[in-house]
């Protein structure tokens, strides 16, 4: 025989069946109406529900809120909406038969009841993840738009120098980061970053470069443009003293161009080179040396000047715009280069919308940046 336990009685006047089946083996609590379950005895696991009770259905509910397992005697007791079961006798039950389910019934009570706590715990984590999934989301879209702010608006426009860009982040926030800037009436200058990692750390390491690469050197009242292979140098000596936990190492490639004579003189540390397109339609690629930043303190950067022609091109861009394009290892049946120069032609946006035709809509795994130096094929002005 089971521990005593107080059996709970919901709706008119017991049938003798049920006095007859309780009686000597349970204590029976009948519960006034309207029900109320805060002070129910601390020893009650089990209630019978008669259905011709009127409120019968939310009784049902309010005891499996408070893990008691339901017995309905009659038809239905309308359907509770509930995970905890509920057992169900005829009217015209035995009291031997009952009294058999009865016992059933309050010996599973305990093990159900710590599975309906279970339930209940379950949906409360759920809840709360469920909020604080929405609570990092709500703060990672910020740290989007964040990150946004920090690219330009507008390209500049100075002379027949013209930029088209694609910028696609594989989430929230993006590890690549470009920025093109006009430094004085004829200079303007440009780069694409690429953070190793992903993430938040990766996307913090971006804003980082965009505030530390120093573009101009001023005195008094006097400047001189910091030339790309001095501003990597002491971006890298910033990097390297800051020491940094989660994101360490970058890779940049970063150029300045004078309109005036169309002379552009690029450095690179550990980024993918940019390739020239010529207008006559031979290309090669501008090989520098130079490390990925952060690793060596004082190392230093080549550069290399290039004399562009109405109708040249310029492409830089990330690592992952080369694996989306040319696919990754294995699976790389081209490179960047022969693939650029078989579109060279197309109009710019058309160009760039061709590089990036085979990026997936929700992102690839990597982020794809494109950054497209175009020298329009007319007169300089």
């Amino acid at each position: 025989m089971e521990k005593p336990c107080t059996i709970l009685w919901i709706g008119p006047e017991p049938p003798s069946a049920v006095r007859e089946a309780i009686n000597g083996h349970w204590r029976i609590a009948p519960l006034n109406e309207p029900v109320a379950v805060r002070n129910l005895p601390a020893d009650a696991t089990l209630a019978i529900v008669h259905d011709q009770y009127e409120g019968s259905a939310s009784a049902v509910r309010q005891l499996q809120a408070a893990g008691i397992v339901t017995v309905v005697l009659g038809a239905s007791a309308g359907e509770s909406g509930a995970e905890f079961p509920i057992l169900r006798v005829s009217q015209d039950v035995s009291v031997e038969e009952l009294r058999a389910r009865l016992e059933t019934a309050v010996a599973l009570a305990p093990t159900l009841k710590r599975m309906h706590n279970g339930i209940l715990e379950a949906e409360t984590l759920s809840r709360e993840a469920s909020r604080t999934a929405n609570e990092i989301a709500e703060e990672m879209q910020l740290a989007q738009q964040l990150q946004q702010d920090f690219l330009p608006r507008n390209l500049p426009q100075v002379g027949p120098i013209r930029f088209g860009v694609r910028y696609v982040s594989a989430g929230f926030v993006s590890g690549d980061i470009y920025d093109v800037t006009r430094l004085d009436e004829t200079h303007v200058g440009f780069y694409v970053a690429d953070a190793v990692g992903h993430g938040m750390p990766a996307a913090l390491m971006t804003m980082f470069i965009k505030k530390a690469l120093q573009t101009k050197r001023i005195s008094g009242n006097t400047y001189e443009i910091i030339p790309p292979n001095e501003a990597l140098g002491q971006l890298n000596a910033d990097l390297h003293r800051q020491k940094l936990s989660m994101c360490e190492f970058c890779t940049v490639v970063y150029g300045v161009i004078d309109v005036a004579n169309l002379t552009c003189t690029v450095s690179r540390a550990g980024h993918p080179p940019p390739i020239w397109m010529h207008a006559d339609g031979s290309y090669e690629t501008v090989e520098m040396l130079g490390s990925l930043l952060g690793i060596i303190e004082n190392t230093t950067f080549e550069s290399r000047t290039l004399k562009l022609q109405p109708g040249d091109r310029l492409l830089l861009f990330s690592d992952g715009a080369e694996d989306v394009i040319c696919g990754k290892g294995r699976d790389r049946t081209l490179t960047m280069d022969k693939y650029v120069a078989s579109i060279t032609k197309l109009p710019r946006e058309d160009f760039l919308a061709r590089l990036t035709a085979s990026v997936p809509s929700n992102g690839a795994d990597d982020d794809v940046t494109l950054l497209l130096l175009d020298v329009e094929a007319r007169e300089l002005v």
